[in-house]
């Protein structure tokens, strides 16, 4: 009787220990940009489709969990809100928690003008998402 006793009260404090540590950060992001394949470290005021560029959706995340590989996608919505492309991806194995990443797309000249988006998600949930406007 006092072994199962013990064995649980070892029980019970295994259960407060494990109930009182905090839950995980949720994953975040610092800030987002859009630039061109050459970084300056600023943020394009806008694209001009008539250049057909490469645009980078830069990314830095936060509370990244170290260890573990993150699955990312980003989602280029056109105007009317549709889907005009989607780069979907597995990061490195993330080795810090302040974590840099991106995606990006060439944007040719039948992209219509107007105000574009692109989000950013992880695992259905999204991160950040990021206007830009296409002349």
């Amino acid at each position: 009787m006092r072994r199962i006793r013990l064995g649980l009260v070892g029980l019970g404090a295994l259960c407060l220990w494990s109930c009182a540590r905090p839950a995980a950060t949720p994953l975040g992001v610092y800030r987002g940009r859009l630039t061109l394949a050459k970084d300056d470290g600023g943020n394009l005021p806008y694209v001009d489709r008539t250049l057909q560029p490469d645009v980078y959706f830069r990314v830095t995340l936060k509370d990244a969990p170290v260890g573990r590989r993150l699955p990312l996608s980003c989602a280029w919505l056109d105007p009317a809100g549709g889907l005009a492309h989607q780069n979907v991806y597995t990061t490195l194995e993330v080795t810090k928690p302040v974590w840099e990443t991106h995606c990006h797309w060439l944007i040719g000249t039948a992209a219509a003008p107007g105000t574009w988006k692109v989000e950013l998600s992880n695992e259905g949930r999204v991160l950040l998402t990021h206007p830009f406007e296409v002349r």
